[in-house]
């Protein structure tokens, strides 16, 4: 070391030089590098600039309230992990963005799901093995047994239902299943003259997502005079009874599509309800018809529409009612027709029918006709379309 002010070479740690006697000071410490090697430089934020909020942290907030709703384990999975790469680009920006709130409420909901999933599997996989079996078809018949008229009664939970004629015995049935307890239950007696019929199937529960089978093809006797009742609690009903003696048919559906096909020649068809909760009805009545008929259709949410284009020699008198839904109805044109049709939120369409006194609508054989087709239509919020002929 050298005296600045002489050159004189001083000996470490002398705080005086010997020489001119001028003081020896310790060198500065050199100053700390601006940022570590190897790193960018951390730029400060620019005081007033307003901050930008991270699209990834805005990603994981959609992305966990979709996991609740549309994409339940994707967009949870995804939720977390936009959620983290979120929180990352907003502390190193150092203020320039934000949104970390919105990250963490994307991964808590992402968490959350993925957890209450996996609850729900630890407690749905057991009960899948215990309810769950492999798919079993079984066929049952049912003989006459002298009766001369049958009342029959068809309980389904769930599932599709299917019913025609064409039985050599009273009823022959095909029936697919995988819940344990949905093997078909049928009894079957006799007392003076009459016929008593019920099959039925046990409650079974299960998840909406379980590999749920289920499938009754059900035929009975053409000949027989047949009372036919049947309850749907979720699933599809396919009624194709045009070729049996039919007396009577009442169909109960809370949530699935109903079909009836009555289109044969039916000369004991007094009665005809169809109630259905949610879903569509179609009822075709195209065919012979020789009794008075009394009809009943209804529908809370979905839509009616009804054929009565048949041949009519009787009257029929019927009420036809959706809350929620379209009602389309085609009647003949041979037939005295009057309708009723009220609608609170929507149009009434009398394609090919004419107004009457009253606020009804008929078509040009009413009052000449010894028939008449009687309807009274309403729905709450739909249109009402009548449509004249074939």
């Amino acid at each position: 070391m050298q005296c600045p002010n002489c050159g004189k070479v001083i000996v470490p740690g002398v705080t005086t030089c010997p020489e001119c006697g001028s003081p020896i000071g310790s060198e500065a410490p050199a100053p700390p590098p601006a940022y570590a090697p190897g790193t960018p430089p951390v730029q400060p934020p620019v005081p007033g600039a307003k901050q930008a909020t991270s699209g990834w942290a805005i990603a994981s907030l959609i992305l966990g309230i979709c996991g609740f709703t549309c994409i339940p384990l994707i967009g949870s999975v995804l939720a977390i992990v936009f959620g983290f790469l979120g929180k990352s680009e907003i502390k190193k920006s150092s203020g320039r963005l934000k949104g970390s709130g919105l990250a963490t409420a994307g991964i808590v909901l992402g968490i959350i799901l993925i957890a209450l999933m996996v609850i729900a599997a630890a407690v749905t996989l057991p009960l899948y093995f215990v309810y769950i079996g492999p798919e079993k078809i079984v066929t049952r018949t049912v003989d006459l047994g002298g009766a001369t008229a049958v009342n029959a009664e068809i309980n389904m939970k769930s599932g599709t239902l299917n019913v025609t004629g064409d039985a050599s015995e009273l009823m022959s049935g095909g029936f697919t299943y995988n819940i344990k307890k949905w093997k078909p239950e049928i009894s079957y007696n006799v007392a003076g003259g009459i016929g008593t019929l019920v099959v039925s199937q046990e409650e079974g529960w299960f998840w909406p997502w379980w590999p749920v089978e289920s499938e009754w093809n059900i035929r009975f006797n053409n000949s027989v005079p047949l009372n036919l009742k049947a309850k749907l609690s979720a699933g599809k009903t396919q009624l194709n009874l045009g070729n049996l003696n039919l007396t009577g048919l009442d169909v109960n559906s809370s949530a699935g599509d109903v079909e009836a096909n009555l289109s044969g020649r039916m000369d004991s068809l007094n009665r005809v309800n169809a109630r259905v909760s949610i879903g569509h009805l179609q009822i075709n009545m195209n065919g012979e018809y020789g009794a008075p008929i009394a009809f009943d259709a209804s529908n809370s949410a979905g839509n009616i529409e009804l054929n009565l284009t048949g041949k009519w020699k009787a009257n029929l008198d019927g009420n036809i009612r959706t809350s929620a839904g379209e009602i389309s109805i085609r009647v003949p044109e041979d037939v005295g027709v009057y309708i009723t049709a009220d609608t609170s939120a929507g149009h009434v369409y009398p394609d090919g029918l004419k107004s009457a006194p009253g606020g009804g609508y008929v078509n040009d054989a009413y009052g000449s006709s010894p028939v008449t087709l009687r309807l009274d239509v309403s729905t709450s919020a739909g249109d009402i379309n009548l449509r004249l002929g074939y």
